[in-house]
């Protein structure tokens, strides 16, 4: 099927727009196209910033009591990529979404940092869990 030209050049700038920026008409019209017309989507994922993938051991933690400092609960993780809205981690421990973990020594903060768990990924046969967090 021929597009025309002009028309294809505006889905193709809109796939390089974060899906949160783009009302749900213009996405469903944009992914009917996209199917049609063949035009590439930078990334279905709608992740705001672009990741680096890293491999870092971490040691990051949840709190069992919101009041003190004291009731931390420490995990082992893997840091698979980072970027300035968030990481990627591989961990043994399954989380729920929405959970709040804490990371220190993520680079430009001095304490620990929150993040929220937006989605997780069972990885058949290892017993190991992809988790996508949230700063």
């Amino acid at each position: 099927m021929l597009v025309a030209y002009p028309f294809k050049k505006k889905l193709q700038a809109l796939a390089r727009k974060p899906a949160s920026k783009i009302d749900a008409t213009t996405q469903a019209m944009f992914y009917l196209s996209k199917q049609l017309y063949g035009v590439k989507a930078m990334s279905i994922d709608q992740r705001r910033f672009s990741r680096t993938p890293v491999t870092e051991d971490t040691i990051y933690f949840t709190h069992d009591n919101h009041d003190t400092d004291n009731d931390r609960i420490h995990y082992i993780g893997t840091i698979i990529n980072i970027s300035m809205g968030g990481i990627g981690l591989r961990s043994n421990i399954p989380h729920e979404a929405n959970e709040e973990l804490w990371f220190e020594g993520i680079e430009g903060y001095s304490g620990a940092r929150p993040g929220k768990v937006r989605w997780q990924k069972d990885l058949q046969g290892k017993e190991q869990y992809e988790l996508g967090i949230q700063f």
